[in-house]
């Protein structure tokens, strides 16, 4: 092959390798475009159906699926979240994972799988939150196990259950605080609002990585109880305490021993740190 015909044949070969990088990049932009408004198509299904929910009345029970390594803990979480399903028919059960949480607040500015603990903890506590004031419903724990449906929990006013806390603050003991991850609420109330504009304040001073920043919220909404009209529910309701008032031993659950709980009781929560501590 003279240099002439090198050259034609170097021509050639750059002129089709052009064409086709050409071809790629314009599949290439195709396929986004495709994906794009894939995604689009679904985000405004998700949040159309949020919305048919509310001009239904329908009501939401609200649940963020996390993967935790721990076996026990994923397999009761599986059954507490198949009951609830189960035993609240009348409701629309939404669970709420790293993955699908943009289909419902699109504008998420922070990507989840770069975050861990207590951080990641308090990010998507603030997101469950604003869903909760975007559509009202009920915010569960995932691990919840419970013996009965939630149909006579009015949703047009706040409440918030009570749980255990561990937090001693200037010498005094909180031995039951309200629990932040169990409440339920109407769409669009200014309490909630006051707690979303809280959390991201106390967050943005990355005070977030604190082992005992959630036990900080109860206290939040500890002060709020005392002086604006919410419903705090007792936590015999939930199975931190049985019908006398007493608190019920997280261990006795899990045994023979006979537990009084009572007869209006929802059903048991189990903190997570109990199942994420076993092995």
């Amino acid at each position: 092959m003279n240099i002439f015909n090198k050259l034609v044949f170097f021509v050639i070969v750059t002129a089709i390798g052009t064409i086709y990088k050409r071809y790629q990049d314009n599949n290439m932009k195709k396929k986004i475009i495709k994906d794009n408004k894939l995604i689009n198509n679904y985000l405004k299904k998700n949040i159309e159906m949020l919305k048919n929910y509310a001009r239904e009345k329908k009501k939401i029970i609200w649940i963020y699926d996390d993967f935790q390594s721990n076996k026990s803990y994923n397999y009761l979480k599986t059954k507490c979240i198949e009951k609830i399903k189960e035993f609240n028919k009348d409701f629309k059960v939404i669970i709420i994972n790293d993955t699908n949480i943009k289909n419902f607040i699109p504008d998420i500015e922070v990507d989840l799988k770069f975050l861990s603990g207590q951080q990641k903890n308090n990010i998507i506590h603030l997101l469950m939150i604003k869903l909760l004031y975007n559509w009202g419903g009920i915010l569960i724990p995932n691990i919840f196990y419970p013996l009965k449906n939630f149909n006579n929990l009015p949703l047009n006013k706040l409440s918030i259950f009570e749980c255990k806390s561990f937090l001693t603050n200037n010498y005094i003991d909180y031995k039951y605080l309200p629990n932040n991850e169990f409440i339920v609420s109407n769409s669009n109330n200014k309490i909630l609002i006051d707690y979303i504009n809280y959390l991201e304040y106390h967050i943005s001073k990355d005070n977030s990585k604190h082992s005992y920043f959630n036990e900080y919220h109860k206290l939040w909404w500890n002060d709020k109880i005392n002086k604006c009209n919410i419903n705090y529910i007792s936590g015999k309701y939930i199975g931190i305490k049985n019908k006398f008032d007493e608190p019920i031993v997280i261990e006795n659950i899990f045994s023979d021993i006979n537990i009084y709980f009572d007869k209006d009781c929802y059903g048991i929560y189990i903190p997570d740190y109990y199942l994420l501590k076993k092995k």
